[in-house]
């Protein structure tokens, strides 16, 4: 399946879900406005900051009130976290551990952190089994913040899956890919069974109500065929039996005229006296 266009909207509705969660590093259309590199954000008052260490770690990267300390190779991967990992060292060059800041909200350094382990446990050149919530927050991250090459990876692997209509929903708006939640509608549409109240709740009242536009018009539509089916039928049967008609009255018709024939010749050699 080609999915150019929806990478392409799935980088956009990805990052304006997640550009919220970086105002100070993730950037849009002004990304080169206003500083990049600030101080780490103090935690509250009695508070420390959750410090997620992996090993060999020379990046300090602070998503809210969690930072992760990893390595740059890691982070290098991504074109937009490279950015600013490269400004932080022409802020201080001679600095071994850098620190750079990206803000959003609570899922952020989660995703961050399925991410890494992602990058950390298996090359995307090889297969494996994955876990789906890791591939949709390697596939939002990548996306937002510039990895073209994992984020396809994860939607390839994403769309191998086997799951569910719902399932299918969720991870499409999770990823931003369009057509995958619309596929997804008109699979629910064609189903047999009616919509859970708790599906309805995840899918929202105007997706709802979508997919119960699309169930009336296919029901109409299966309708409309089954009509033209049964006319065709009754018009199939009027046909045959008009046939059938005619062929007992050309029959009648012939046996009439034969015995005609019959008794004109019997009456001919046998006139009466």
């Amino acid at each position: 399946m080609d999915t150019s266009n929806d990478t392409f909207d799935a980088r956009n509705r990805v990052l304006a879900s997640v550009t919220p969660r970086a105002t100070n590093n993730q950037h849009s259309s002004n990304e080169d406005t206003g500083p990049l590199l600030k101080a780490p954000a103090r935690p509250h008052l009695g508070e420390s900051p959750t410090m997620h260490d992996l090993t060999g770690a020379n990046i300090m990267l602070q998503v809210n009130d969690v930072i992760i300390k990893t390595h740059e190779e890691r982070v290098s991967k991504f074109a937009h976290l490279n950015r600013l990992v490269e400004r932080a060292r022409e802020v201080d060059p001679q600095k071994d551990t850098l620190t750079i800041i990206v803000k959003g909200d609570g899922g952020l350094a989660s995703e961050l952190l399925d991410t890494f382990e992602l990058l950390r446990t298996f090359s995307i050149d090889k297969s494996n089994n994955f876990d789906p919530k890791i591939l949709v927050s390697a596939a939002r991250t990548s996306a937002a913040y510039e990895n073209p090459s994992l984020h396809e990876f994860c939607i390839n692997k994403l769309e191998g899956m086997p799951r569910s209509s719902m399932e299918q929903v969720q991870i499409a708006r999770a990823v931003g890919l369009k057509s995958w939640e619309e596929r997804a509608h008109k699979e629910l549409s064609e189903q047999g069974k009616p919509i859970t109240k708790e599906e309805a709740l995840v899918l929202g009242i105007d997706t709802y109500w979508q997919i119960a536009n699309m169930r009336e018009r296919q029901q109409t539509e299966n309708f409309k065929k089954r009509v033209k089916i049964y006319v065709s039928m009754i018009l199939c049967s009027c046909a045959a039996v008009i046939c059938i008609l005619w062929l007992l009255y050309t029959a009648t018709t012939e046996l009439e005229r034969l015995r005609f024939r019959l008794s004109s010749r019997y009456c001919s050699r046998h006139p009466q006296p």
